[in-house]
């Protein structure tokens, strides 16, 4: 006999299921329905975890929010500080090594604001933080992202001064889908070339990293194949919408966002690092496989198949784990041996 939890659980269970089937199906005529479902995801769980996180942030940080980095209305960032002496005469703030963190949420969410304890915890170990909002799918599509960041890199550079950072050390990093957003940075500012072919303008004088962290990011875009299930249609949902293409496999944007085709010599330094248990590890070991083919410095914090415990997507944001712990200290080494 069904008990009335029972009951409860299999109308959930059931009305999830339908939810995911209609998704499924509006998905083949357009991906807005999903896009917009997987945003509120994001928008939750990004504020969990990053309750988790400012619960662990020193107080000793300032912060402003909002600083205009461009003319569109999503054009901002946040900018993170650890509390230090005052300026020179002229009010110019002491210049750090800065670390440009761009948020992920699969093209389709996520938001500079879901950082706010994350920022706070790398400030206070000496950097200047800045984590900006850019467009997100399908209302903006590729390279519209790629450009917003490649635009806060160039206003660090024209405003290091007033914002007190050293545009001589600059780290992009990011998670997810930012880590793809700034691994492509990473390429567009090291090879003209490519920004070219990415229809990426670079502004006069804009600074290239000194190095790059990239966490659990999508790197090799020849890994996106048809499938079935959940994890297929998120997949297709986010590429179609940052595409702008149905069929994204043959677009012209899908070839050039996929990083491992375009890394060269001129690449700076990097850090990665992924889960054993995260879908897109692959693509971070097709990623460390192209940088070293190419004779860049490349350090890594990955994990064994069998490691346990299983390590998720974007498992370096619990830092009640041991292993999200040590690889905060790692990237923080890191920056700090590449910034010096």
């Amino acid at each position: 006999m069904e008990s009335a939890g029972d009951g409860a659980a299999g109308r959930s269970s059931f009305g999830a299921r339908f939810v995911g089937a209609v998704l499924h199906a509006t998905l083949w005529v357009s991906p807005y329905p999903m896009a917009r479902a997987v945003r509120r995801q994001f928008a939750a769980s990004g504020a969990v975890t990053n309750r988790a996180l400012e619960e662990r942030a020193p107080a000793e940080v300032e912060w402003w929010f909002d600083e205009l980095y461009g003319g569109g209305r999503r054009e901002v960032l946040d900018l993170y500080r650890p509390f230090d002496a005052d300026g020179d005469a002229d009010g110019d703030r002491p210049r750090l090594p800065a670390m440009v963190w761009v948020h992920g949420g699969g093209f389709v969410g996520g938001a500079k604001e879901h950082l706010r304890g994350w920022c706070c915890i790398l400030a206070a170990r000496g950097f200047a933080v800045v984590a900006p909002a850019y467009g997100l799918a399908p209302e903006v599509e590729y390279p519209a992202p790629v450009q917003q960041v490649v635009d806060v890199v160039s206003h660090l550079g024209r405003d290091a001064a007033r914002l007190g950072v050293d545009p001589a050390r600059i780290v992009i990093a990011g998670d997810s889908a930012g880590a793809q957003i700034a691994a492509q940075v990473a390429a567009v500012l090291a090879d003209a070339e490519y920004a070219e072919e990415c229809d990426v303008e670079v502004a006069e004088g804009t600074p290239v990293p000194a190095a790059a962290v990239l966490c659990c990011g999508p790197y090799d875009l020849s890994l996106v194949r048809p499938g079935k299930g959940l994890m297929a249609d998120f997949e297709t949902c986010c590429m179609r919408s940052y595409s702008g293409s149905r069929d994204f496999r043959t677009s012209r944007g899908f070839a050039t966002m996929s990083v491992v085709d375009h890394v060269t010599p001129a690449f700076p330094p990097t850090f990665v690092t992924v889960g054993n248990a995260d879908p897109l590890a692959p693509h971070t070991v097709s990623l460390v496989d192209a940088l070293r083919a190419q004779g860049v410095r490349v350090e890594t914090a990955c994990f064994a198949e069998d490691h346990r415990p299983a390590l998720e997507h974007e498992y370096q944001f619990d830092l009640s784990l041991a292993d999200a712990r040590e690889t905060l200290e790692k990237i923080v080494e890191f920056a700090r041996r590449s910034t010096t």
